[in-house]
């Protein structure tokens, strides 16, 4: 895996060969292939290795670079729905995608431990999760370079969420109301 922008060096040959002659046709008429500055747009190109010996048949190997790249904050994005109607019992599933990147980067959830580290994080948000941030982090396995991608959660409660959180402020004033009222008395 080359880093993209970085100097491309590759040597062909076979330990012991001293009556072998290497190249690589179209690019270097030795055995050091030198491709300076390397770009994404070359990312699986093939380059020919020719091992010419005299008296023998010619011998080719392949090699396809690989150039790594990415991932950027640009190309990092974390989606989810709008708004989510939730009850507090529904699950919420967010993604995280990075674009323009090789290879496959390495994901997480720096907010959300209990995600695993792949492109998916499902929880149940809470009332008070309510216009919060979540944040999942694309990082590169080759090179120092990641992406973050972000989400404002943003709920819409059912009736029944709403009912079920005052529950306890209304059981406790219709506790104290009566005992209260005794105590007036």
């Amino acid at each position: 895996m080359t880093p993209e922008g970085s100097l491309l060096n590759c040597t062909c040959g076979v330990q012991g060969s001293t009556n072998s002659q290497f190249f690589w046709p179209g690019y270097s008429s030795g055995p050091n292939l030198l491709v300076p500055n390397v770009r994404r747009a070359q990312n699986g190109t093939i380059y020919t290795c020719l091992k010419q010996t005299p008296g023998m048949n010619n011998e080719t190997t392949l090699y396809t670079l690989q150039v790594a790249y990415g991932p950027s904050d640009n190309d990092t994005v974390l989606e989810g729905p709008p708004s989510f109607t939730t009850d507090g019992t529904k699950d919420l599933t967010l993604t995280c995608t990075a674009k323009n990147v090789n290879p496959t980067p390495l994901y997480g959830w720096p907010n959300k431990p209990n995600c695993m580290k792949t492109t998916k994080c499902t929880f149940k948000p809470e009332l008070k999760d309510n216009g919060s941030l979540v944040f999942c982090t694309a990082t590169s396995g080759v090179l120092e370079t990641s992406g973050t991608g972000t989400y404002k959660i943003n709920l819409a409660v059912t009736s029944a969420a709403s009912d079920h959180k005052l529950s306890g402020g209304h059981i406790a004033g219709y506790l104290l109301l009566p005992l209260l009222l005794f105590v007036a008395a």
